[in-house]
């Protein structure tokens, strides 16, 4: 039979979801570990702030002792040369010599005494004029091959070194010019100018290692006694030369102590411009970190010295801080301690509150179930009976309990299969869900699922079992309702395919009688479905098609010329485009409108139709309809020219007429000389006879060239309107030529012309159009304008647009102007309100297909500034665009 689940078992796994022992919710644990985080990353930061704080004190502290042992060990160095300084002075400076100077150097132990100075000497200033001289003196010092060394020409004075002990000469300083290097001189005249001891910048030792610098040199003025030194100037005129000692920088730090183990040192030196120039570092100090340090500055003797000191590991071990990381994960471990045992504390607490209220809660949960739970022993004698038995079974629980459940619901026809039920729980087994028929109070039946779970005591023995019954009366008649209906349903399947079957070949009826093409064309371009338009466009039955590649059915050729078309249509976007078919006979295309609409499923398109209309009869006609216009336009252009003759003749009549009586009179005055020279000529016939053919000659040639100028306007003007040729021209020129041309027509019916044109406008185009444009205006202006015999004004106007890039060409009357209601269908062809009269309707019509299609510019109607009459603004390009030409 058909099993259901058991709403007990939900329900009891529904309480015990929600009574499940838990501590802390996820979100507290979550924000309280995020907290204790921020904590111990706090923590982590203040410490390490502590630490830097620490460090920072103890690195500036001994940067601090640093400066003071380096000053005082500078100082000692001066101590040496004031030594030198007494010992020349006590001598006597005219007097000392080297003998001198070697028993003072032999009495002094400068390496203990002066440890890091690379000796001392004596400096002597000397004039550039007495240079030679002292060399001489020098050699007869003892010193038989001085020789002075320059660094640098020096035309100048010289400050020369004399005496130099053995330690420092291995320098090769003995007689070196120190006034022939820009930073020796610079010191030497600030000690003189001082009177105080005075530190060289950075400089290197011996002609070996020039441009490296590896020390410095300390001077001490020694002036002449009893000499006054007040002023700087005093000072220069007294000193004699300057005690010296060179330091070698390494040396000298060599010998103070630096805290090598625990600190890196670089010193640089300051310029006078503020530039630092490094000329010592300690082998580690480029490879420190530099995210802690501090720096010093040392005045020493006149320069400025900047200390730079860097802490190496053994600094921070030293310090003996814990690292910053250390504590962060210490207050964390901590913390999240502490945060675990609230947990553990509160799972504990609830745990033995949910074990107190188990019970009650579980007897809520029978006591509110809307299914029957019932409570019988192995026997079965019910036990207990909830509120939803008594209401599923009419029984109260005074009645239910105590009595057998097979005597109260199971109906007499299933007594064996409660017995059966019985048996089953005697051996423990747990029944699942099965449907079967229940009965209550009154006897009536339902049908209920049923499971049952057997009670087992401590021991294991089965004490009795829990029976839960669900109501599923409605559900078992809805379950018969549909078996009953799947019965019929094939038979109204079959009648539902019959319909569709007969309406599937209704519709393919339909569409084999369309003559247009219709099909269907998967993603894939594979036809799923074609019409027998096909047989007669491409030769090819409907069956033949399907399952086919359009490609097959197309061609290569024209495949790739419909592809764009295909994939646009697969996009889901409708096409609609013209396409020229090859006739399957091979005589002959024919002309077609394609469609190709989206398939579209589920908001995709899955694919696409074909629709395909024959259109070869409306092309042709299109064809014939546009030959006829071009035709009408040829014979138009024939038409205005025909009509231009005739002005043009009427023009030349009355300058050629008047030609011929001048010529006329000339023959007669040439008559009467023949007469008087057969009579004997006199001189006043002579002159009479003379001013007479001036006259009539130049009235003749007058009228003759005025002729020839019409002739010549109107063969131009015919050359441009047969040829349509392209060229350069004066657009001023074509407006005068053509209305020139057209005076005698324009007289004829009493109206006036009116020109309002700049001095030359210079097109690239077509002027035979352009000209023809102007008169067919000009004779729709004259023919329809005005009424008969009265008079009128025509404006020609003409100048170059804003942009500079079009002519603007207006002609405009003051007439009886365009009903509205026809101001629209004044382009359309063959349209006129003169169809009695001889008009064609085709004026303004070819007009504007001129101005538009071969002219490349646009025409409308615009407004006449007097309130009345007609206008037309047409707008041509200066120069004709090239797919314009005709």
């Amino acid at each position: 039979m058909n099993s259901l689940p058991s709403a007990a078992e939900g329900a009891d796994r529904s309480g015990a979801g929600i009574l499940a022992p838990t501590g802390l919710s996820t979100a507290t644990n979550f924000t309280l570990l995020l907290a204790i985080l921020v904590l111990a990353l706090l923590s982590g930061e203040i410490a390490r702030r502590n630490s830097s704080a620490d460090a920072q004190a103890r690195l500036d502290e001994m940067a601090t002792q640093m400066v003071s042992r380096l000053s005082e060990r500078m100082t000692l160095y001066e101590y040496g040369l004031r030594g030198l300084r007494a010992s020349v002075q006590a001598v006597g400076i005219e007097h000392f010599s080297r003998a001198h100077f070697d028993r003072y150097s032999r009495a002094r132990d400068i390496k203990s005494e002066f440890p890091g100075a690379r000796g001392y000497g004596v400096i002597r200033r000397v004039p550039a004029d007495k240079t030679a001289a002292f060399i001489a003196a020098a050699r007869n010092d003892g010193r038989p091959s001085f020789e002075v060394h320059e660094l640098a020409p020096n035309p100048n004075e010289r400050w020369i070194v004399q005496y130099i002990d053995l330690v420092s000469n291995k320098l090769d300083a003995e007689g070196r010019d120190i006034a022939s290097e820009p930073r020796r001189r610079e010191a030497v005249e600030n000690a003189v100018a001082t009177g105080k001891t005075t530190l060289t910048q950075p400089i290197a030792f011996g002609q070996a290692d020039a441009g490296r610098t590896t020390g410095f040199l300390l001077m001490s003025p020694i002036y002449r006694p009893g000499m006054p030194i007040d002023t700087p100037e005093a000072r220069r005129a007294a000193v004699f030369g300057l005690a010296c000692s060179p330091l070698e920088i390494s040396e000298v730090l060599a010998k103070v102590d630096l805290d090598a183990k625990e600190l890196s040192i670089a010193l640089d030196s300051v310029s006078n411009g503020g530039q630092l120039k490094r000329f010592y570092e300690t082998p580690a100090f480029g490879r420190s970190d530099r995210r802690l340090q501090t720096t010093r500055s040392i005045n020493l003797f006149g320069v400025e010295w900047r200390l730079t000191v860097i802490p190496a590991p053994a600094f921070f071990l030293r310090l003996n801080h814990f690292a910053p990381g250390t504590v962060a994960l210490l207050v964390f471990l901590a913390l999240a301690c502490v945060l675990l045992l609230a947990n553990l504390y509160l799972l504990a607490h609830r745990r033995r509150t949910l074990l107190l209220g188990n019970q009650t809660w579980l007897a809520a949960i029978v006591e509110s179930s809307n299914d029957a739970i019932i409570g019988k022993s192995v026997d079965g004698i019910v036990a207990s009976w909830n509120p939803a038995a008594e209401a599923m079974f009419g029984y109260t629980v005074a009645e239910a309990i105590g009595h057998s459940i097979a005597s109260l619901i199971v109906p007499a026809g299933l007594q064996d299969e409660e017995r059966n039920i019985l048996a089953r729980l005697h051996q423990g087994e747990k029944i699942a869900n099965f449907v079967t028929r229940r009965q209550r109070k009154d006897g009536s039946e339902l049908e209920v699922s049923v499971s049952i779970s057997p009670i087992f005591d401590a021991n294991g023995q089965v004490v009795g079992a829990a029976k839960t019954v669900h109501d599923v009366t409605e559900y078992q008649l809805a379950l018969r309702q549909i078996r009953e209906l799947n019965a019929t349903l094939e038979h109204r399947v079959a009648e539902r395919t019959t319909q569709l079957e007969e309406a599937r070949n209704v519709l393919h009826t339909v569409l084999d009688a369309i003559p247009s093409m219709v099909a269907l064309w998967d993603r894939n371009c594979i036809n799923r479905f074609a019409n027998r338009a096909y047989v007669e466009w491409f030769g090819v039955a409907p069956t033949d098609i399907h399952g086919k590649h359009i490609r097959t059915l197309l061609g290569e050729a024209l495949y790739e010329r419909n592809r764009s078309y295909i994939q646009k249509a697969l996009q889901g976007e409708a096409q609609t485009f013209e396409r020229d078919i090859p006739r399957p006979d091979g005589k002959g295309v024919r002309h077609s409108i394609a469609h190709y609409l989206p398939h579209v499923v589920d908001g995709a398109a899955d694919g696409f139709y074909v629709i395909v209309h024959d259109i070869t009869e409306l092309i042709e006609g299109r064809n014939q309809l546009q030959e006829a216009r071009e035709q009408q336009m040829r014979t138009d252009r024939l038409a205005s020219l025909g009509l231009m003759v005739a002005g043009v003749a009427h023009e030349l009549n009355t300058p050629l007429g008047a030609a011929m009586l001048a010529l006329d009179k000339l023959t007669e005055e040439l008559a009467q000389f023949k007469a008087a020279l057969a009579a004997g000529l006199r001189k006043s016939d002579v002159q009479r006879l003379s001013g007479q053919f001036d006259d009539g000659l130049a009235m003749a040639s007058r009228y003759l060239a005025r002729g020839a100028e019409i002739i010549r306007q109107f063969k131009q003007v015919a050359s441009d309107r047969a040829g349509a040729e392209r060229r350069v021209f004066v657009a001023n020129e074509v407006v005068r030529d053509v209305t020139h041309l057209m005076e005698g027509q324009i007289r004829k019916h009493g109206v006036r012309l009116k020109f309002d044109m700049p001095t030359a406008i210079e097109m690239d185009s077509y002027p035979g159009i352009v000209g023809q444009v102007l008169q067919n205006l000009v004779e729709n202006a004259v023919v329809h304008a005005f009424d008969v015999d009265a008079p009128g004004l025509i404006h020609i106007a003409m100048g170059v647009t804003q942009d500079a890039n079009a002519v603007r060409l207006t002609v405009s009357d003051n007439g009886r102007g365009i009903p509205d209601d026809i101001r629209e269908r004044i382009w359309d062809p063959f349209f006129t309100t003169r169809r009695g009269e001889g008009g064609t309707g085709l004026g303004l019509h070819i007009v504007q297909r001129l101005v538009t299609e071969l002219l490349g510019g646009n025409i409308v109607q615009g407004s006449p500034p007097q309130g009345h009459g007609c206008e037309f603004i047409v707008t041509i390009p200066l120069c004709a665009p090239i797919s314009s030409a005709p």
